[in-house]
Formats: C-alpha cells, sequence, structure tokens
C-alpha cells in the first residue's frame, strides 16, 4: 500500500476489519447472512471514503443510506414486522443488491479522489483561514434573520428560477459549516457556534419539514473530524475519549429528537407551519412551538414512534424489494428510459426553457414499478422509490453496479469543480458537506431530482465562492483577533 495513502485514508485497513467482526455478529444476532454481509460492506466503504484532511461527510452519507436500507430488515428479523408492509419475501435479496450498489458507490469515490488528487491535496493543505468568529455569526445571524421576519416563498417570486433561490438561501448553511469548522481550532468561536445553531434551528423548524436535523448531522459530523484514532499523542488521545464520550450522548439526542418528530410533533406542527397560510408571520408561529412541543411530549407514545420512525426511514428498502418481485416479471426493464428523464431534466435549465414539464411527484413510480397503491399528485404527496430500484428497473444488476459507480464519481466530479472555484479551503469543505448532505444522503430520493439538484447547486455555489465569497472572505479576515483567543492545531493529513 503506497504510504501517502495510507495517511490520507487511515482507517480503510482497520474499518473493513472491524466489519467481519460485527458482520458476524449481525449475521448470529439477525440470522441473516445478507445482513452480516452488508455490515461488511458499510464498514468496507466506510474505510475507502474515510479521509484524513476532510470531515467524514462521504462515509457519514453512505451509512445513513445503509441504515434505511437495512435499517427495516433488522427491525423485520427482531420483532417480525416491518411498519407499513406486509409483503416481506423480497428483503433478503433487496439487501443484497443494495450492498452491491454501496460497494460500486464506496469505489465510485474513491475512484474520483484519486483522478483529482493533485488539486484536492493542494487545497486541503493549506493552513486553516484566520476567520474572525463574530463577524461569522453576525454574517450568519443576518442572513437567517431574513427568514425569521419574512415568509419567503421562491416559488412565488419566480417560478422558473426557484431552485435557484433555494440554492441562494441554502448557501446560508454553508457558512455555519465554515463557524464549526473555525471552532475546531479556535476555542472562542464555541459560544458563537452554538448562538448560530440556535438560530438556523428555528428557522429549519420554519419549513415544516425535519430539515432541523441538518445542523445536529453537522454538528455529529464535525466531532468525527476531531476522532482522529490513528494519531497517538497524548492530547489527542484524551480528545478522541471525550469525543465517544459525548458522542453516545449526541446520538441518543438525535435519535431522541427524531422520534418525538415522527411520533407526533410532525403533524402538530405542520398544522401550524401550513395551515396557517399568509395569516401568520413566521415569528408568529415560532411563538406557537413551545405549546405545540408540550402537547407532543405529553401525548408521545413510543411504541407508535418506533413504529413510525422505522416506516419513514425504511420505505424506500420495502419499496425496493417489492420491485425486485415485480420487475421483470410483471413490468419489463426500462433500458435507460428513466435515465434518459434524468438527464434531459437535469441539463435543460427551467429558467431558460419555462416550458419544460414539471417532473411532479414520484409517486408513479411506486405505483407502476412496485405494484403499491400509494397517495400521489391528486393528494399533493410524493412518495419516493430510490436511485438504486431506478437503477435496476432499467438495467437490471449491472445498472445498479455501474451506474453508482458513476453516480459516486459524479459527485467527486462536481466538488473537483467547488475545488477550482474555492479560494480557500473552509469554503470549499462547506460547499462540499452542503452538496452531499443534500444529494447523497437519501436512499428513497429519485434520481432525476438529485442529479438536477446537485448540478444546480454546484453551478451557483461555484459562481458565488469565485465573485462574491473573496470579497466576504476579506470582511472576516481583515480584524485582529480578540485577546485571549486560544487555538489548537488544526488536523492535518
Amino acid at each position: 500500500m503506497n504510504p501517502a495513502q495510507k495517511t490520507l485514508y487511515p482507517l480503510q485497513g482497520v474499518l473493513p476489519f472491524l466489519g467481519v467482526f460485527f458482520g458476524a455478529l449481525t449475521m448470529v444476532a439477525f440470522q441473516s447472512v445478507a445482513i452480516g454481509f452488508a455490515t461488511l460492506v458499510v464498514f468496507s466503504v466506510a474505510g475507502m471514503t474515510w479521509r484524513s484532511d476532510l470531515p467524514p461527510i462521504l462515509p457519514f452519507c453512505l451509512a445513513f443510506q445503509w441504515i434505511s436500507a437495512v435499517g427495516g430488515t433488522m427491525f423485520f428479523r427482531a420483532f417480525g414486522y416491518i411498519p407499513g408492509g406486509d409483503n416481506t419475501a423480497g428483503l433478503e435479496l433487496m439487501i443484497w443488491m443494495s450492498s452491491l450498489g454501496f460497494l460500486a458507490l464506496g469505489v465510485g469515490a474513491r475512484a474520483g479522489f484519486n483522478a483529482f488528487a493533485k488539486r484536492f491535496k493542494k487545497l486541503l493543505a493549506q493552513p486553516a483561514p484566520m476567520i474572525n468568529p463574530k463577524r461569522l455569526f453576525m454574517l450568519i445571524f443576518a442572513l437567517y434573520l431574513i427568514s425569521i421576519v419574512f415568509d419567503i416563498a421562491p416559488k412565488a417570486i419566480w417560478f422558473g428560477g426557484a431552485q435557484i433561490i433555494y440554492n441562494l438561501l441554502d448557501f446560508r448553511f454553508v457558512f455555519l459549516i465554515v463557524l464549526g469548522l473555525v471552532a475546531i481550532s479556535d476555542a472562542s468561536a464555541k459560544k458563537y457556534l452554538w448562538m448560530a445553531v440556535f438560530i438556523v434551528v428555528l428557522v429549519q423548524l420554519l419549513t415544516g419539514f425535519s430539515r432541523f436535523k441538518e445542523v445536529f448531522f453537522l454538528l455529529f459530523v464535525i466531532a468525527l473530524f476531531q476522532w482522529r484514532p490513528w494519531e497517538r499523542s497524548k492530547y489527542q488521545k484524551s480528545l478522541n475519549a471525550k469525543i465517544v464520550m459525548l458522542g453516545v450522548p449526541g446520538a441518543a439526542f438525535i435519535l431522541g429528537c427524531g422520534l418525538l418528530w415522527t411520533g407526533g410533533l410532525k403533524e402538530a406542527w405542520r398544522d401550524v407551519v401550513w395551515r396557517s397560510g399568509a395569516s401568520q408571520s413566521p415569528t408568529e408561529n415560532l411563538a406557537q412551538f413551545s405549546s405545540v412541543l408540550e402537547k407532543a411530549v405529553a401525548n408521545f407514545d413510543l411504541a407508535h414512534a418506533v413504529d413510525e420512525l422505522v416506516q419513514r426511514v425504511s420505505s424506500g428498502s420495502l419499496y425496493f424489494s417489492y420491485v425486485l418481485q415485480y420487475v421483470p416479471e410483471i413490468t419489463p426493464f426500462e433500458n435507460g428510459a428513466i435515465l434518459y428523464r434524468a438527464i434531459v431534466n437535469a441539463t435543460v435549465p427551467r429558467f431558460l426553457f419555462p416550458e419544460k414539464p414539471n417532473l411532479g411527484g414520484d409517486s408513479w413510480l411506486v405505483r407502476h414499478y412496485a405494484g403499491v397503491k400509494v397517495s400521489g399528485d391528486e393528494t399533493g404527496t410524493s412518495v419516493g422509490l430510490g436511485y438504486m430500484p431506478e437503477f435496476f428497473i432499467d438495467f437490471g444488476i449491472a445498472g445498479i453496479v455501474i451506474l453508482c459507480f458513476a453516480y459516486a464519481f459524479l459527485l467527486i466530479v462536481l466538488l473537483r469543480i467547488l475545488a477550482a472555484s474555492s479560494t480557500e479551503k473552509f469554503i470549499f469543505i462547506g460547499m462540499s458537506y452542503s452538496l452531499l448532505s443534500a444529494f447523497f444522503m437519501t436512499f428513497d430520493a429519485s434520481f432525476a431530482k438529485i442529479l438536477a439538484g446537485a448540478i444546480q447547486r454546484t453551478i451557483i455555489f461555484a459562481v458565488l465562492a469565485a465573485f462574491v465569497y473573496p470579497t466576504v472572505f476579506a470582511w472576516l479576515t481583515n480584524t485582529k483577533r480578540r485577546h485571549g483567543s486560544r487555538f489548537i492545531a488544526w488536523p492535518q493529513q
């Protein structure tokens, strides 16, 4: 093994070894060879994509998808049923297929990093920029204050360019990521980070979706970036132990939030945010959150919450198992029709071609290729099938392997474009995190939407990074540090 590669990917030998152990453990515990193999796969792909010079967002996204793919079958093996599904015949085959897909994703991402190794190494080897955390917090506060004061509806502002507006708004989150990176090396930035987290969570709650979880995931990934078991210094050993001790309750907190959200808070809060319409301002909606939360806690039922969370997380894997029974026995392979639709949708911009047909919801895919009658556009509902089932519908097993490899490689190409537009590494890491967390974390996402979304976000973020951020960066760094700021070494390769 190349010593440089070993240093850059320090866990590529350790994690597969652990995967063998935990794979054997899960195989025995759940009485399933498929689950055991899938466990080995997730450890292996995490090892091959965990870089020492980047926060581990890529392995985190793969692991999160893996939970969606395998978690439902684990639940079925443990409790004898799976919420929302009565046909479990295809679950084992689904795990084998998705495991092949995850392996292809890991290999594709690693191949992409190797193809552009010099550019990534040059950018990420830069010293950490000396950004003033107070100014960065002020910027984040000002940008998110807009959503607290005004109800912004991009489609109402400019329907043809709604996605452009959404991406401009999402660029705000990049600055929160940058603040999180600053807090790693500057202890004085931590208080600003926690204040910014509070503000962003409030704004994310206003969407009515579970986007607030993105903030918690960010904190978790930043903590993982500082967990470096391959470094043996006394300080690093102590830090590693602290991260493990805080990580366990942190993960439990995130799980608890997920259970509370799916167990009743989601519906009650959406009644406030969505059904109030224009009659209430965002600040008026937020004022009601404490009472809604209090009622949700009082009426919380753990068994119901667990079923709802499992059903939400595992629906994509369940539909995938139906597809494997339905295609090609009942519905033939499409031979690339779904992929062609995705490419056309991604390469024809709506703001230039406003007559481009709207993709609509994804429920028709579930109905047609999984044989399940689910709610659709007629009720304003979209039920996702997932990109791996779509690859299978087009080309079978070869489609899963080849297209998953190509999908991961393409994402690294997009990261390479962001790297070319970045003047310093923090903004590159922030944009990379935003791109991957939005378009590489959801197992049941439609490929047509994630392909178009990833390309659009890359173009818009690259323009902002090249032409807007340098001015912002000059303001963020054109000041002396406050006396008493404490620094620690930035993690290096």
